[in-house]
């Protein structure tokens, strides 16, 4: 992949086979803002191909997407319960999609962990990304940071692009230490992925020593009060006003749309 130069309507309800589909995953070490990242991806891309059908499929059972994009939604879609689903077909995918332009979100609802369903197997999981790959253009995983996490491990083994976001402080690099040697085995094509330093508001971060720990860093994605304060107020799907920060995340979008 490239190095980054980044420092510093239509709807999806119609059932049809798609021409062409990517599977983009992120993932990272907690607090690397892989949801936000996720989403904002999703509209950057949204943005730049409004023609293209685009999901976004929140795999944190922790800290559930639905509420967080969608709070005064009592819409009871979980991407539990399609997983669990007797069949799952384009239509039950779609009775657990909720829908915002050309987005579709699916992902963990209120109330809901990982006790609240029946593990699915490698075998459904895989169906699962398949039908996304037959239903949409554009599929972006949002990641937990478990490894061991069957949902996030095949989403990376599946994946045609991996951003992978380590946040710039001693978690970012502790988790980056202790999980590459896990993803260097041949299944999750490690050396394709797209690695990116995420800096935080909360102090401030030596983004050089970082860069010169991890050896190879193709990107740094700033920090946006901006767009922090739209997931305050349950907006996180709303247009940001923060030229830095979309700069970036458009420049991320280029790489992955621009690739066969």
């Amino acid at each position: 992949m490239k190095k980054l130069t980044t420092h510093y309507s239509c709807r999806i309800g119609v059932i049809y086979m798609t021409d062409n589909h990517k599977i983009i995953a992120v993932f990272g070490n907690q607090g690397s803002f892989k949801t936000t990242t996720s989403v904002n991806l999703a509209k950057a891309i949204s943005k730049k191909d409004s023609n293209a059908k685009i999901a976004i499929i929140g795999l944190d059972h922790m800290k559930p997407l639905v509420p967080l994009l969608f709070p005064d939604n009592k819409s009871y879609t979980s991407l539990g319960k399609l997983l669990s689903s007797v069949k799952i077909d384009q239509d039950v995918i779609h009775s657990h999609m909720n829908v915002f332009g050309n987005i579709g979100i699916i992902g963990y609802n209120s109330g809901e962990n990982i006790h609240s369903y029946s593990f699915p197997t490698k075998e459904r999981i895989d169906d699962f990304l398949m039908q996304m790959r037959h239903l949409v253009n554009y599929t972006i995983i949002d990641c937990t940071s478990e490894l061991s996490y069957m949902l996030t491990a095949n989403s990376l083994i599946n994946a045609d692009n991996v951003l992978y976001l380590i946040s710039c402080d001693i978690n970012g690099l502790v988790f980056h230490q202790s999980q590459e040697s896990i993803l260097f085995s041949e299944q999750y094509s490690y050396n394709n992925y797209l690695r990116c330093l995420t800096i935080g508001g909360r102090f401030v971060q030596d983004e050089v020593a970082m860069q010169n720990a991890l050896v190879q860093v193709d990107g740094i994605i700033p920090y946006s009060a901006a767009l922090s304060e739209l997931w305050n107020q349950g907006k996180g799907l709303s247009p940001l006003a923060d030229t830095n920060y979309n700069n970036v995340i458009n420049a991320i979008a280029d790489e992955f749309m621009g690739e066969v």
